[in-house]
């Protein structure tokens, strides 16, 4: 039997928000890198060299500038094959969960694979959707609302502490 069964549009909207999705390893370079830079200037500002501040603070928007140039290009380009794979702009893609894994169904191929429970790493909410990921960077989207109205959220969430032993999760805090 077949457990938190939703159907989801994939579309540009979707690979927007998602390309906020980054691993650890993306955040952990993202920060250091800003965490030097501010250490740079500070240093660089108490010793009074003007010239190295400057240098530091161009260098520092740089980074960030080319970190969304990669993140827009790979929106890009998962738009780019979701119109090879479906010739469409969108498609439907249903997911729930098995005994063995998170199933995926796209709706427009009928293509279905399993992710197995063991592969499964991360639970990230966004603003409309839950994304499943695992350790090699696939991603499943689950219909947020469907859960929700549903009222199924903590059961979602403790059915995967249970299933996924190595998950780890990025709640949205709602005020």
């Amino acid at each position: 039997m077949d457990l938190f069964e939703t159907t989801t549009i994939v579309n540009e909207n979707i690979f927007k928000e998602l390309k906020y999705i980054m691993s650890t390893a993306q955040k952990m370079i993202f920060m250091t890198f800003l965490s030097f830079s501010v250490i740079g200037l500070v240093l660089c500002a108490i010793s009074e060299l003007y010239q190295e501040v400057i240098i530091i603070t161009i260098m520092t928007i740089i980074f960030i500038l080319v970190c969304m140039i990669i993140l827009n290009n790979q929106r890009k380009a998962n738009i780019k094959r979701l119109e090879e794979s479906v010739h469409s702009d969108e498609y439907t893609e249903t997911t729930s969960f098995t005994e063995t894994g998170f199933k995926i169904i796209n709706n427009a191929t009928g293509g279905m694979k399993t992710i197995y429970y063991e592969n499964i790493v991360r639970f990230v909410e966004t603003k409309n959707f839950y994304a499943i990921i695992t350790k090699g960077k696939q991603i499943g989207l689950i219909n947020k609302i469907v859960i929700e109205e549903n009222g199924k959220k903590e059961e979602l969430i403790n059915f995967l502490r249970l299933k996924c032993l190595n998950i780890k999760f990025t709640i949205k805090k709602h005020s």
